[in-house]
């Protein structure tokens, strides 16, 4: 386990692995997710958001996600910005 902080005390950077899975999130000031790469036995998926932190692109098991529904459901499931 990996984690790094802002200077104001809110979490910047999270990173852990175990023999199953692996995940790394990274977050803005006001904790919104800004990056999120996550790997499991059965799935892997990547999250990225643009400068604002809007997530801009999906990756799931190697198919990116163009669907603005699907973007928009993975940002609230993983608390991207809208």
């Amino acid at each position: 386990q990996e984690e790094r902080y802002y200077e104001s005390g809110q979490l910047k950077y999270s990173k852990s692995q175990t023999a199953d899975e692996a995940q790394e999130y990274r977050y803005d000031e006001d904790g919104y997710t800004t990056y999120l790469h996550a790997v499991h036995t059965d799935r892997e998926i990547e999250l990225i958001a643009d400068e604002s932190g809007k997530l801009i692109k999906a990756i799931e098991n190697g198919q990116t996600m163009e669907d603005p529904a699907v973007l928009e459901q993975y940002a609230r499931d993983y608390n991207f910005r809208n």
